[in-house]
């Protein structure tokens, strides 16, 4: 089992079968994503042309409400969520479990 924590057991119980391989934090998860697409040498033509979103919300939205969504914080669950990988098998899954509730809140996979 990850780290032997208990949103492992918890994710295990709701999925029988399956079996825990690692545990994160919903903002080491994140983090993680960001640094994989960044890091990606496959660029798709649209993200090259497009304009930012900074530049949209200025066009469409006007200049007050240019502020940029991306400088916001996750939800203020995300301390208390872990994100919990797991494995049956060649199957992988991903769920989502929150410390305070102690219940799975969403398994992607």
């Amino acid at each position: 089992m990850a780290k032997d924590s208990k949103s492992a057991k918890i994710a295990e119980e709701h999925f029988p079968g399956w079996k825990a391989t690692r545990v994160s934090s919903m903002e080491e998860g994140a983090e993680t994503l960001a640094e994989t697409l960044a890091d990606s040498d496959r660029r798709s033509a649209a993200d090259t042309t497009m304009p930012g979103l900074d530049d949209l919300r200025r066009k469409y939205l006007g200049a007050r409400d240019s502020s940029s969504a991306d400088t916001l914080p996750l939800s203020d669950g995300a301390e208390d969520t872990d994100l919990v990988e797991l494995e049956s098998g060649p199957l992988k899954k991903v769920a989502a479990v929150s410390k305070t509730k102690k219940k799975v809140i969403w398994s992607q996979g």
